[in-house]
C-alpha cells in the first residue's frame, strides 16, 4: 500500500483532501494510507491521537447538510511528540510517494511575488546554516529529499494545495533556492530533477475557523464532541495537474479534475473567489460586519462584488473552453451569502500583505496598463490601507495579524496623518514597486477613496461610486 504524507493538518486539509480520500475509501477505491504531520503547534495532532485518528466533517448550506466520517488517517506525527528524526525518517520511506501540503502562503518563505527565497523569514537563515536540523517547511522537505536520495527510496511527488498561483512551481523554486544555499554541491538538485515532480493544484472550499458556536453545532449533530471536527460548506473543488512520478489515487472518480495545465482554473479562483473574499473582508471589517454573509446581505456590497468579479477581475484571466464565467460568479455570490457558515471577515483579512499581490495587484497592474477603469479594486486597496491603521471607521481597534504588522504600525505611528501613512505604504511597500503604482495619479485616486470611505461611510460611498459608473 502506498502512502500520502500531508504536512499541515489544519481545518482546510480535514475538510478538503481528506474528505476526497474518504469518499474514495468508501467506494473501495483507495489503496492508500494517509500520514498527517504538523510542524508548528502539536495541539491538533495530540487531539487527533486522542480520538483514535478519527474525526467528522459537517458539510452544510441552505439546501442540504451531510456528515463525512473520516477514518483514513493511519498516523499523526509532530516533531515535539515523536522526535524530528522519526518524522523525517517516516517521510523518507519508500512507500511515501506523495507529500502534500497546506501550510499557507507565508510558509513557502518566498518574497517579491513568490520569486525569491526570503532568508529572513522564520527559521530559514538558521536552517541554511544547519540543514540537518531543519525546522521550516522548506528545509524539512529538502532534508527528506536528501534522505530519500542517499537511501535510494525512490521518486516522490510534492503536491502543493495552498492558494498560490502555480503553487507547484513556487514550491520547486523555493526548494531549489534553499538547497543551493544550504547544501555543499548540486548532487541533490540533480537527483530531484530525475526523481521528484511538483504538480500544481487548485483547491476550493470555504472552511471557516472553528469557534464555540460551530463546535456546539457539530456536537449537537454528531451526538458527541469532536475536537478535530470541522464545519464547512457543501461545495468543494480540486483541480490537479496530472504530473505524478510514482502513482496517484484515482481522484477523478470522486469529482476531481485531472488536467495538463492548472493555471487557468487557479487564476479564476484566485482572482474571482479569493480576490472577492479579501474585498469583502476589508470592507466588512471597516463597516463592522463580523461575517462574509453579513456583508453580502447588504445589496450595495452584492452589486459591488459582482462588478469586481465580472467587470474587473475576469478581464485578466484566460477562460477554459466550456467554462461559464457568469454562472461561476453567481455561484460564488450564493456561497458568500451562506449564513450557516459564519465565515469571519477577520479570518480572511489575516496576512493581507502576503495575499493582495496575487489576489488584486497583478490584475490591477494589467488593467491599468490597458487603461481600464477599476474602481472596486482601488476601493479594496483603500479599505486595506485604512485597515492597517488598526482602527475601523467606528474607531474600534482592529487586532489584525500580518507578517508585516510591526512595519505598518510603525508607519502609522510616525506619520503626520492617515493620508501620509497611506502614501508612504503606496510608495515604499514592495508590493507596489512597479511603475504603474508609483504614478501620482494612481496614488491620488487611492487617497481619494480613503478619504471618501472615512467621510461618507463605507456603504454610501460604494453606492455613490457604483452610481457614477452606471451613469
Amino acid at each position: 500500500m502506498k502512502t500520502i504524507a500531508h504536512i499541515g493538518f489544519g481545518a482546510f486539509h480535514r475538510a478538503h483532501q481528506l474528505v476526497y480520500g474518504q469518499e474514495l475509501a468508501d467506494n473501495d477505491n483507495f489503496p492508500w494510507r494517509y500520514i498527517c504531520v504538523n510542524l508548528n503547534s502539536s495541539r491538533d495532532i495530540t487531539l487527533l491521537r486522542e480520538q483514535n485518528l478519527r474525526f467528522s466533517v459537517l458539510q452544510r448550506d441552505d439546501n442540504a447538510e451531510q456528515v463525512c466520517d473520516v477514518n483514513i488517517v493511519q498516523q499523526a506525527l509532530h516533531p515535539e511528540i515523536d522526535g524530528l528524526d522519526y518524522v523525517l525518517k517516516t517521510l523518507s520511506q519508500t512507500d511515501v510517494t506523495i507529500i502534500s501540503l497546506t501550510v499557507t502562503e507565508k510558509a513557502y518563505a518566498m518574497k517579491q511575488g513568490f520569486q525569491f527565497l526570503d532568508e529572513d523569514f522564520g527559521y530559514i537563515r538558521s536552517d541554511i546554516q544547519n540543514p540537518f536540523s531543519p525546522r521550516s517547511v522548506v528545509s524539512v522537505l529538502a532534508n527528506v529529499l536528501y534522505r530519500r536520495m542517499i537511501h535510494n527510496a525512490g521518486g516522490v511527488s510534492l503536491l502543493s494545495c495552498d492558494n498560490i498561483p502555480q503553487n507547484g512551481h513556487v514550491l520547486k523554486s523555493a526548494l531549489e533556492q534553499y538547497i543551493r544555499k544550504a547544501y555543499a554541491d548540486t548532487v541533490l538538485l540533480d537527483w530531484i530533477s530525475e526523481h521528484v515532480s511538483f504538480p500544481s493544484s487548485m483547491v476550493d472550499r470555504i472552511v471557516p475557523a472553528m469557534n464555540s458556536e460551530a463546535r456546539h453545532l457539530l456536537e449537537h449533530t454528531l451526538g458527541h464532541s469532536d475536537a478535530c471536527g470541522v464545519v464547512c460548506e457543501n461545495f468543494k473543488q480540486w483541480v490537479i495537474e496530472d504530473n505524478f512520478i510514482n502513482g496517484r489515487p484515482q481522484w477523478e472518480s470522486v469529482g476531481c479534475l485531472m488536467v495538463d495545465v492548472v493555471a487557468p482554473y487557479e487564476m479564476i479562483k484566485l482572482r474571482l473567489l479569493n480576490g472577492a473574499h479579501s474585498w469583502i473582508a476589508y470592507i466588512g471589517t471597516l463597516a463592522g460586519c463580523e461575517t462574509v454573509a453579513e456583508v453580502m446581505a447588504i445589496p450595495v456590497f452584492q452589486q459591488a462584488v459582482k462588478r469586481l468579479m465580472l467587470d474587473e477581475q475576469s478581464q485578466t484571466v484566460d477562460i477554459p473552453s466550456g467554462f461559464e464565467l457568469s454562472s461561476y460568479a453567481d455561484s460564488l455570490l450564493h456561497r458568500f451569502m451562506n449564513g450557516l457558515l459564519r465565515h469571519k471577515t477577520s479570518q480572511i483579512a489575516m496576512d493581507g500583505s502576503q495575499k493582495i499581490s496575487q489576489r488584486w495587484l497583478l490584475s490591477l497592474k494589467t488593467l491599468l496598463e490597458n487603461e481600464r477603469v477599476c474602481p472596486m479594486l482601488e476601493i479594496g486597496i483603500a479599505a486595506w490601507l485604512i485597515y492597517l491603521s488598526g482602527r475601523d471607521l467606528g474607531g474600534n481597534e482592529i487586532d489584525f495579524q500580518d507578517p508585516q504588522k510591526d512595519y505598518f504600525r510603525k508607519i502609522y505611528k510616525n506619520a503626520q496623518s492617515t493620508d501620509t501613512a497611506a502614501l508612504t505604504i503606496l510608495s515604499e511597500f514592495n508590493a507596489f514597486e512597479c511603475s504603474v503604482f508609483q504614478q501620482a495619479e494612481f496614488q491620488q485616486r487611492i487617497l481619494k477613496h480613503c478619504q471618501g470611505l472615512r467621510s461618507v461611510g463605507i456603504e454610501p460611498y460604494v453606492a455613490n461610486i457604483l452610481e457614477t459608473i452606471a451613469s
